[in-house]
């Protein structure tokens, strides 16, 4: 509703910036919420196996697709300041399919 009252549309992004595991019906949920988006930051903390992507979309269990976006920075908590901008640059692994990605700035956890 707040987005409603104050910007005059519903918001369609599914923010979720820090989970443990997510559940294959994720997308199904954020489709029938009116979400066409997935926005999220914790999968690119794995020490073992790096996500080959942060842009792409994700087909839920029942066929239902959401396009999703994981910030390359790999924080939520971003200062915006040049050695992270050129990480952002350095670390995007869809150049050539998107040319923008979202920063993630001011302070997580606390």
């Amino acid at each position: 509703r707040f987005f409603r009252e104050e910007f005059g549309q519903y918001c369609d992004v599914f923010w979720l910036p820090d989970t443990f595991g997510y559940s294959g019906q994720l997308p199904q949920l954020m489709r029938s919420a009116g979400m066409r988006y997935f926005l999220t930051q914790k999968i690119s903390w794995n020490l073992v196996n790096k996500f080959p992507h942060h842009s792409f979309k994700w087909q839920g269990i029942d066929g239902t697709k959401v396009l999703v976006h994981f910030p390359p920075a790999d924080t939520y908590g971003a200062e915006i300041k040049v050695p992270e901008l050129l990480k952002t640059v350095t670390n995007l692994r869809d150049k050539g399919r998107v040319s923008e990605s979202v920063m993630l700035y001011g302070y997580g956890d606390g």
